[in-house]
């Protein structure tokens, strides 16, 4: 509730005392999700650097206990925070071994929860590819038909979604798919 409202010191403090509380408990299942919750908070804030720690010792936590799809979510978290530095190597790396572990588990996969999650989505853009060789290319093909890419209005959100979600969001999210297409 303190984190609805803004108040993130109180929320900081109370998910301390959950963590304290989990961890003489011996509540080893709950400790992943106390880090990842002060971690959300600091993130919140844009103390990325302390952030950070959260998740990465969230992810050793979960992984120490064989928890993949909260380790999937670790993952994901750290791969915010390298996205709000402008690192998108990393975060793509981060997004992609999540995408992994959750492929393996057979879920469905969503980079983006919210509205402000897909506005602060890194959408690739075009001066990331070399055109420089586009042509030398095509004259290796003279006399044939060529296509580049085969991406539809569908297949960037749904990457970003979850094809499930992305379905769904017409009905549930219209002011997403609006944003989306």
């Amino acid at each position: 509730v303190y984190r609805a409202w803004g108040k993130h010191e109180q929320a900081i403090e109370q998910y301390r005392q959950a963590l304290a509380i989990d961890s003489a408990l011996g509540q080893e299942g709950n400790i992943g999700k106390d880090l990842v919750n002060i971690g959300s908070v600091l993130f919140d804030q844009g103390s990325y650097d302390r952030a950070i720690g959260y998740f990465e010792t969230a992810r050793v936590a979960d992984q120490k206990l064989g928890k993949e799809s909260s380790v999937a979510q670790d993952l994901v978290y750290t791969g915010k925070v390298y996205q709000a530095w402008g690192k998108q190597r990393q975060a793509r790396d981060q997004f992609r071994r999540a995408l992994s572990i959750q492929k393996k588990l057979g879920e469905t996969p969503a980079v983006a929860a919210t509205l402000a999650d897909l506005e602060s989505f890194s959408w690739p853009t075009c001066d990331q590819v070399d055109y420089s060789t586009i042509a030398q290319q095509c004259r290796r093909y003279e006399g044939k038909a060529i296509a580049y890419g085969n991406a539809d209005i569908f297949t960037r959100p749904a990457l970003v979604r979850g094809f499930e979600n992305m379905l769904c969001d017409s009905a549930v999210h219209p002011d997403w798919v609006d944003y989306l297409v």
